[in-house]
């Protein structure tokens, strides 16, 4: 005769709800870039039908240039969370913590009042301490309301 411990857990197993399945969950690419020369080969309707087809309900993005984030999030606002990189071209990955028209760039784009967040951005450890990193941090902690 089983105890009452054993039915007790029994019972409690088959209350539980059913373990998920991969098809159940929604996926999230936390890192979505689309390029200048990504536009003539997919349009932004292309992008949003492959993450359709691949099931990826929300997507970080951000592009060089800035546009292309713009683009997706014109059509899905509701999915494509923009994050703005301080690149205006590919040029700039490069030179972007000494170049001081950068900053500028960037707070004239934070105009927009749609991004989430500043990046994703190359830097070397030599160039943690360049002026323009320096001011592109302290503008990161006012945009998040912390002192630098």
């Amino acid at each position: 005769m089983p105890s009452r411990l054993s039915v007790l857990l029994a019972l409690s197993f088959a209350l539980l709800p059913a373990p998920m399945s991969a098809q159940d969950l929604s996926l999230f690419d936390a890192h979505i870039h689309y390029n200048q020369p990504d536009w003539p080969v997919y349009t932004p309707e292309a992008i949003l039908g492959l993450l359709d087809k691949t099931g990826v309900r929300w997507a970080i993005v951000s592009s060089t240039p800035d546009q292309g984030t713009i683009r997706l999030y014109e059509r899905a606002p509701s999915r494509i969370v923009p994050v703005l990189r301080p690149y205006r071209t590919r040029a700039d990955m490069g030179t972007w913590t000494t170049d001081t028209s950068i900053l500028p760039y960037v707070q004239d784009r934070l105009k927009r009042g749609i991004y989430k967040g500043l990046g994703e951005f190359h830097l070397s450890a030599a160039q943690a301490k360049d002026p323009v990193v320096k001011e592109f941090a302290a503008l990161a902690a006012r945009l998040a309301g912390k002192p630098h």
